[in-house]
């Protein structure tokens, strides 16, 4: 009976370990990734998203430029994209975007808002650094980036630990100071929450 539990007991050391290198990996994420708006605002909205997702093309197109208009720019919440790509053109799309530099969020913006245009196109590598150029991003290494297989494992770790963490199954999911918010949400639902921590 003690080596059973001394078994079970190690067993479940490892299952610790295991979720903890995962948490790891977000918190690793999170240090490198992009923030718009005031890094000090007291609300962290977070939006785990897909590229070719429709509900997180209407968010993108809809609501966060609300969101963005009467929270972002007056600095009481701080928004932070994460990929959680459900398809390959989904993922060659966060690619292009990690490969943006310090112009994440404006070829973020413009994905969202011209997805017909690259979801069609056969060469999307050029499609996409025509979108870079677009809003002035630096695109001198783009080419390498884009072709890395460690912005790959970046991405894969990022969705890995949002499953590990968030129990996040599908896109989009909405974190808002920790709350989990799954599934299409209109401004209005989102501003409750928002305005929810705010006020805590």
């Amino acid at each position: 009976m003690r080596l059973k539990l001394k078994l079970l007991k190690k067993d479940d050391i490892i299952k610790r370990c295991f979720v903890l290198l995962l948490l790891s990996m977000s918190l690793f994420v999170k240090a490198e990734e992009s923030v718009l708006g005031n890094t000090d605002s007291p609300v962290t909205l977070i939006e785990y998203g897909s590229l070719t997702c429709d509900h997180c093309i209407g968010f993108h197109r809809k609501v966060l430029p609300k969101i963005k208009e009467a929270y972002i720019d007056t600095g009481k919440v701080k928004f932070i994209y994460r990929h959680f790509p459900t398809s390959k053109i989904a993922l060659q799309a966060a690619v292009a975007a990690e490969c943006s530099g310090d112009k994440y969020y404006e070829v973020l913006d413009s994905l969202y808002n011209n997805i017909r245009e690259w979801y069609i196109a056969k060469d999307k590598y050029s499609v996409f650094k025509k979108h870079l150029i677009k809003v002035n991003a630096d695109v001198a290494n783009f080419k390498q980036c884009f072709e890395n297989e460690n912005t790959v494992k970046n991405i894969y770790a990022m969705q890995r630990a949002a499953i590990a963490k968030y129990d996040v199954q599908g896109t989009p999911t909405f974190i808002v100071n920790g709350k989990v918010i799954k599934g299409e949400h209109s401004f209005e639902e989102l501003k409750r929450e928002i305005d929810a921590a705010y006020s805590q």
